[in-house]
């Protein structure tokens, strides 16, 4: 039982299927990749019980067989074979021979039968979507995702699609990240879905140039969700539970009292001349006062003081206000535009981010008391 495959075709999908592998698990097949052929055709399959990438690739087979390797192994190994043809030989008793040029190496095989299967999913029930629109609109959000799980609900994004508005969802406790885009869906659809899958299926997406387009469908049942694109297939689980009423938190209009247009590039580069004297120990807050079309801002902390004045146009109200320099930078930075708008109601409610035109994104970011 052979195949013989292009050995950079090969480790690209390796590569890409590894990223679903288990790194350590109880059940040794799940530290591996499972190859299944079929004559002209390879599946690879990493799956590590909450997300499961499988990718197919064009190789010269002489029959059907499955096996497992090491994940970590075969990867190395394959990585280091000279540019060309790569050839993979499966005994059951001997393992697996590989072959690339003058080099020959056999690798231990775990029988596939050891290996979990990934869950079937139908395929009646999802919607396509541009697979660059969806890779920003999860890299747009992906700041505001908790990092502990104190709220399990909160380490993933909610996927909110209702009359014709798709919003991709992030909430911390301190910011809030909503991105928006006008879809055509006939149907609608509520869940949520842990950050760590959403980073390996983004990660997948090709670059395309601008007029080009990578439609991914997705596919969705009551405990999981299915991504298909090139020829990737990614089955992840859905977090379990009910995500925040978000749009509670968001401030009426009505109530805005201050509102600011300033340059993103150069309010972030204050921001981050005042993060220098930031000490970790002791998270002194970035002071904002905000009159007569500048922001002031200064910080002092036992690592020094700075003072450093923005350009701005200021509608409303003045106020002075203290934000996590940190909070503040990663969300501008998310905003991916050279201009945003502020909006203020006062020193202890969130400030709005929003983009200068349109509103295609919009964001929350608690501020800190000041004393």
């Amino acid at each position: 039982m052979k195949f013989t495959a292009d050995k950079n075709v090969l480790f690209n999908a390796l590569s890409n299927v590894s990223r679903a592998v288990a790194d350590k698990s109880a059940i040794l097949a799940l530290e591996g990749i499972k190859f299944s052929v079929s004559k002209d055709t390879l599946k690879l399959t990493g799956y590590d019980l909450e997300i499961g990438i499988t990718a197919t690739i064009p190789v010269n087979g002489d029959g059907e067989f499955e096996f497992v390797l090491s994940s970590k192994l075969v990867c190395q190994m394959v990585g280091k074979l000279p540019d060309g043809n790569v050839s993979f030989e499966y005994t059951a008793e001997n393992g697996v021979r590989i072959t690339g040029k003058r080099i020959v190496t056999t690798l231990g095989a775990i029988s596939a039968d050891e290996y979990p299967n990934i869950p079937d999913y139908e395929k009646n029930e999802g919607f396509d979507i541009d697979g660059a629109i969806l890779k920003n609109m999860v890299n747009m959000t992906r700041f505001a995702v908790a990092t502990t799980d104190a709220k399990p609900i909160l380490t993933g994004e909610l996927f909110e699609i209702k009359d014709g508005v798709f919003n991709i969802v992030s909430l911390d406790g301190y910011r809030l990240a909503v991105r928006t885009e006008r879809v055509s869906f006939d149907k609608n659809y509520n869940f949520v879905i842990k950050l760590k899958s959403l980073s390996d299926i983004v990660s997948l997406i090709k670059e395309k140039k601008a007029d080009e387009s990578d439609i991914i469908k997705v596919y969705v049942s009551k405990k999981s969700a299915a991504f298909e694109f090139d020829n990737f297939s990614i089955h992840t689980r859905l977090l379990e539970g009910e995500f925040h009423q978000y749009s509670r938190a968001i401030p009426a209009p009505e109530r805005i009292k201050t509102t600011i247009s300033v340059n993103v590039p150069e309010f972030i580069r204050a921001l981050e001349r005042c993060q220098l004297l930031i000490d970790e120990k002791v998270k002194s807050p970035v002071r904002l006062t905000i009159n007569n079309d500048v922001i002031a801002l200064s910080c002092k902390s036992p690592r020094g003081e700075i003072n450093d004045d923005i350009p701005c146009e200021i509608t409303g109200q003045s106020l002075e206000i203290g934000f996590n320099a940190a909070y503040l930078i990663s969300a501008l930075k998310s905003s991916e535009t050279d201009k945003v708008t502020l909006k203020l109601i006062d020193s202890v409610s969130p400030m709005i981010i929003s983009p200068a035109d349109g509103d295609s994104f919009l964001f929350l970011v608690l501020p800190i008391r000041l004393y």
